[in-house]
Protein backbone atom coordinates (compact mmCIF):
# COMPACT_ATOMS: atom_id res chain seq x y z
CA UNK A 1 0.00 0.00 0.00
CA UNK A 2 1.24 3.46 -0.80
CA UNK A 3 -0.69 5.12 2.03
CA UNK A 4 -1.03 3.10 5.21
CA UNK A 5 -2.47 5.83 7.40
CA UNK A 6 -3.94 9.29 6.92
CA UNK A 7 -4.55 11.64 9.82
CA UNK A 8 -6.30 14.93 10.40
CA UNK A 9 -5.43 17.60 12.93
CA UNK A 10 -8.54 19.33 14.25
CA UNK A 11 -8.25 22.80 15.76
CA UNK A 12 -10.48 21.84 18.69
CA UNK A 13 -10.56 25.35 20.21
CA UNK A 14 -12.05 26.74 17.00
CA UNK A 15 -14.80 24.11 17.32
CA UNK A 16 -15.64 25.18 20.87
CA UNK A 17 -13.60 22.58 22.79
CA UNK A 18 -11.86 25.20 24.92
CA UNK A 19 -11.71 23.62 28.39
CA UNK A 20 -8.70 21.38 28.17
CA UNK A 21 -7.47 19.63 31.26
CA UNK A 22 -4.33 17.59 31.78
CA UNK A 23 -4.80 15.23 34.69
CA UNK A 24 -1.68 13.83 36.32
CA UNK A 25 -1.91 10.69 38.46
CA UNK A 26 0.49 9.60 41.19
CA UNK A 27 0.87 5.84 41.12
CA UNK A 28 3.43 3.10 40.99
CA UNK A 29 4.58 1.73 37.65
CA UNK A 30 2.99 -1.66 38.42
CA UNK A 31 -0.46 -0.02 38.67
CA UNK A 32 -0.10 1.70 35.32
CA UNK A 33 -0.16 -1.57 33.38
CA UNK A 34 -3.70 -2.28 34.55
CA UNK A 35 -5.03 1.27 34.97
CA UNK A 36 -3.57 2.90 31.83
CA UNK A 37 -5.65 1.00 29.25
CA UNK A 38 -8.86 1.55 31.23
CA UNK A 39 -8.16 5.26 31.54
CA UNK A 40 -7.31 5.50 27.83
CA UNK A 41 -10.62 3.84 26.91
CA UNK A 42 -12.74 6.14 29.10
CA UNK A 43 -15.11 8.39 27.06
CA UNK A 44 -13.80 11.95 27.01
CA UNK A 45 -10.13 11.00 27.46
CA UNK A 46 -8.33 12.15 24.33
CA UNK A 47 -4.73 11.29 25.25
CA UNK A 48 -3.23 8.97 27.84
CA UNK A 49 0.44 8.23 28.42
CA UNK A 50 3.08 7.34 30.99
CA UNK A 51 6.16 9.37 31.90
CA UNK A 52 8.87 8.96 34.46
CA UNK A 53 8.43 10.56 37.85
CA UNK A 54 11.14 12.82 39.26
CA UNK A 55 12.10 11.70 42.74
CA UNK A 56 11.14 14.27 45.43
CA UNK A 57 10.03 16.77 42.77
CA UNK A 58 7.22 15.41 40.58
CA UNK A 59 5.62 12.10 41.59
CA UNK A 60 3.14 11.82 38.70
CA UNK A 61 3.60 8.97 36.22
CA UNK A 62 0.31 8.66 34.36
CA UNK A 63 -1.14 11.54 32.33
CA UNK A 64 -4.36 12.05 30.46
CA UNK A 65 -5.99 14.88 28.57
CA UNK A 66 -9.66 15.77 28.60
CA UNK A 67 -10.92 18.13 25.89
CA UNK A 68 -14.33 19.56 26.75
CA UNK A 69 -16.55 22.50 25.88
CA UNK A 70 -16.66 23.81 29.46
CA UNK A 71 -14.85 23.38 32.73
CA UNK A 72 -17.89 21.72 34.38
CA UNK A 73 -18.03 19.24 31.48
CA UNK A 74 -14.32 18.41 31.89
CA UNK A 75 -14.74 18.04 35.64
CA UNK A 76 -17.75 15.78 35.04
CA UNK A 77 -15.62 13.50 32.89
CA UNK A 78 -12.96 13.49 35.61
CA UNK A 79 -15.62 12.62 38.20
CA UNK A 80 -16.54 9.61 36.09
CA UNK A 81 -12.89 8.57 35.95
CA UNK A 82 -12.38 8.88 39.70
CA UNK A 83 -15.52 6.80 40.25
CA UNK A 84 -13.85 3.82 38.57
CA UNK A 85 -12.77 1.29 41.21
CA UNK A 86 -9.23 1.26 39.77
CA UNK A 87 -8.92 5.06 40.12
CA UNK A 88 -10.49 5.43 43.55
CA UNK A 89 -8.20 7.21 45.97
CA UNK A 90 -5.32 7.70 43.52
CA UNK A 91 -3.75 11.12 44.15
CA UNK A 92 -4.06 13.40 41.13
CA UNK A 93 -3.99 17.01 40.03
CA UNK A 94 -5.96 18.77 37.30
CA UNK A 95 -4.14 21.35 35.19
CA UNK A 96 -6.44 23.43 32.96
CA UNK A 97 -4.98 25.17 29.93
CA UNK A 98 -5.03 28.96 30.05
CA UNK A 99 -3.36 29.87 26.72
CA UNK A 100 -2.34 28.01 23.59
CA UNK A 101 0.84 29.10 21.85
CA UNK A 102 1.14 26.19 19.41
CA UNK A 103 -0.50 22.86 18.73
CA UNK A 104 0.43 20.62 15.83
CA UNK A 105 0.55 16.93 15.16
CA UNK A 106 3.87 15.15 15.23
CA UNK A 107 5.76 15.09 11.95
CA UNK A 108 7.82 11.95 11.54
CA UNK A 109 10.10 11.52 8.56
CA UNK A 110 12.20 8.59 7.50
CA UNK A 111 15.84 8.80 8.53
CA UNK A 112 18.33 8.55 5.69
CA UNK A 113 20.16 5.24 5.60
CA UNK A 114 23.82 5.43 6.51
CA UNK A 115 26.56 3.20 5.26
CA UNK A 116 29.41 2.12 7.43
Amino acid sequence: AIISRLGVIVRHRALGWSSNAMVVWQMETAQIDSVGPKLAAFPGVTLCYERRAIDKVWPYRLYNMIHARSRPEALGILAGITALPEMSGIPHKVLFSTRCFKQTGAMITAQPETTQ
